[in-house]
This record gives structure tokens, C-alpha cells and sequence, in this order.
């Protein structure tokens, strides 16, 4: 799917995050180091660094075959064990993939950096399981905005409708987050702490953090979101299954298809 076909909104980003992207970003600090022996050593570690990503893939499935041959061996494998033949190791992945022999394959974790992506494909599918970890941008501490909706590519009549919609579900939430809620919110808060009513323009920003909490539920579905997103490799394997249902919203799909890539 081309994303620009379907959706007006900027394509969601999908970034993989691992070891050896965290450690280049900081030898790319290093770099600006006065130090010419450390600028040296990190000239040469960013040389082998394709070898060693290529080392720790083959390692993951490496340990994958290992837990899957200890299953069945008296002794633990262990994953260098698991690499030394190549042949065999490919036929074990194949022969306990097909048997649905899954656990295996639960060992590996991936951590994907999403942005950009709307809250009912979160809710829909992304949290709609158990086998997650996210760590997920809160509307409570965040001020949500039209520019973080994502908006579909309608035409005529339907395009109308959508941006309405919008119009007034942020109407609602600017409106009950500040002038409506804020008398109450600030009664019941002094009600709670009395002893702080004497310095109340030190606790209005605390104040206005619960107005938002509540004026959340006004903002569409559509409200985008960013999180950190973990899940194992059978789970992506499954989001990659779900991904292909005839039924699935096009920006689950897309960026599904991203995450696989």
C-alpha cells in the first residue's frame, strides 16, 4: 500500500531500535572527541560494525534452534552449538515451525519506535492482546491538537463530514480541559488539599493536568500517539498473519508491513 493514496496525515514512522544502533549513536558522539587515540578506536568500531549485526541476527536464530534442540537433547545446546551445522539447523527451524513448535521463537524481542500512529489502531490491535510492552504518550500530560489526527483521503461530502467531526470533538475537549472544568476541578482539588488554597496560582497547572485527564474522552479515535512498543518474534509473526485479513484497517496494514520489513 502507498500510505499517500489512502491518508492525508504524514505516513507514520516505524523504527527498529536495538543494541547496536544505541551504541553507533553514541560512537557518533565519540567521534567529536579531541582525543585522537579514542577517534581511532571508534573509526575502527564503526568499520566492523556490519559484521556484527550481521553476527547477531544469525545469533537470534541461532537461539531459536538451540531451545528448540534442547528439548530433545540430555544435555542443554546451547545456541553456538545450535550453528556449527548449518543444514541441520535450517531443517530444525522448518520441522518445529510447521509442528507449530512456537516457543521457540518467543526467546527474541523486538523493540519498535512508533509515531504518528492513531489511537484506534492501537487500541484495535497493537493493545488488544496480552503479549505486549508499551510505553505509550499519555493525553493526560500531553495537549492534544488537530495536527495529530489521522485524517483519511476522503472527497466531497465525506471529507466534510470527517473535518466537522473533528472541528467539534476538539472544540469540546479545548473547551472542558480550560474554562468549564477548571471551577470545579479547582473546588474539589482545594477540597482535597485545603492547606494549598492559600497559594493556588502554584497548583493551577496541577489542576488544569486533571480538566485534560477528563476533556481526553471528547478527542477523536483518530488522535495519534507515540510509544515504545516491544513485542517477541511469534507475536510479530502473528501481526504479520492479522496484517493479511481482508478486514483489517489500512493503516494497521501499512504499518504491520513496516514493522515486518
Amino acid at each position: 500500500m502507498v500510505w499517500n493514496d489512502s491518508f492525508l496525515s504524514e505516513e507514520p514512522t516505524v523504527r527498529l531500535i536495538d543494541q547496536f544502533e544505541i551504541i553507533r549513536e553514541k560512537l557518533g558522539a565519540l567521534t567529536e572527541s579531541d582525543d585522537p587515540d579514542i577517534a581511532s578506536k571508534v573509526r575502527m568500531a564503526q568499520e566492523i560494525f556490519p559484521f556484527l549485526e550481521d553476527l547477531a541476527t544469525d545469533g537470534e536464530f541461532d537461539l531459536a534452534v538451540g531451545a528448540g534442540r534442547s528439548c530433545y537433547s540430555s544435555k542443554l545446546v546451547t545456541p553456538q552449538a545450535a550453528g556449527v551445522n548449518p543444514d541441520l539447523a535450517e531443517k530444525i527451524a522448518e520441522s518445529t515451525w510447521s509442528a507449530r513448535h512456537h516457543t521457540l521463537y518467543m526467546h527474541t524481542n523486538f523493540t519498535f519506535l512508533l509515531d504518528g500512529i492513531s489511537r484506534q489502531s492501537i487500541w484495535s490491535t497493537f493493545h488488544s492482546h496480552p503479549f505486549y510492552n508499551s510505553e505509550q504518550v499519555s493525553q493526560r500530560y500531553k495537549k492534544m491538537g488537530k495536527k495529530n489526527v489521522t485524517r483519511p483521503n476522503l472527497e466531497g461530502e465525506a471529507a466534510e463530514v470527517f473535518a466537522k467531526a473533528i472541528d467539534l470533538q476538539f472544540e469540546l475537549y479545548n473547551t472542558f480541559r480550560g474554562d468549564l472544568l477548571f471551577p470545579k476541578a479547582s473546588e474539589a482539588f482545594f477540597g482535597r488539599f485545603p492547606g494549598r488554597r492559600g497559594k493556588a496560582d502554584e497548583w493551577k497547572s496541577a489542576i488544569l493536568k486533571k480538566t485534560q485527564e477528563i476533556a481526553r474522552y471528547f478527542l477523536p479515535i483518530a488522535t495519534q500517539a507515540h510509544m515504545y512498543h516491544s513485542v517477541n518474534a511469534i507475536t510479530l509473526a502473528r501481526y504479520h498473519r492479522l496484517a493479511n485479513q481482508p478486514d483489517v484497517p489500512q493503516e494497521v496494514s501499512h504499518i504491520v508491513g513496516k514493522m515486518v520489513d
